[in-house]
């Protein structure tokens, strides 16, 4: 079994990231998006039987549900998009490849340590 890849609906860009300037509105649908997705997946991997592979695949779609709720609950809190490490900005760029994440690269890297 495939499991489809954890892809938006609405494409991000640098103007609907900066939740500063635009309305949360655009971020708010790709983040559903996603959770849909991710959910439609984890259904799809149920069951006793999983072999090494689904397992895996099913803890990565788990994972990856999880960032996605947090990353709602934060941005309806007001602190999308802010690093959770130092409190700075997270870069678009950054955000743009992994919408969900919480730390800005440095905070990541000092953690990937």
């Amino acid at each position: 079994m495939t499991t489809t890849p954890l892809t938006p609906q609405t494409p991000l860009t640098p103007q609907i990231l900066d939740t500063r300037s635009t309305p949360d509105t655009d971020l708010f649908r790709h983040l559903t998006d996603l959770e849909e997705t991710r959910s439609r997946q984890l259904q799809a991997l149920s069951g006793a039987d999983l072999d090494a592979v689904r397992s895996a695949r099913r803890a990565r779609a788990q994972r990856d549900l999880q960032d996605v709720r947090t990353a709602l609950a934060r941005l309806g809190e007001g602190r999308y998009g802010i690093c959770t490490g130092c409190d700075r900005p997270i870069s678009a760029q950054r955000l743009a490849l992994r919408c969900w994440t919480t730390t800005c690269v440095d905070c990541a890297d000092r953690a990937a340590r």
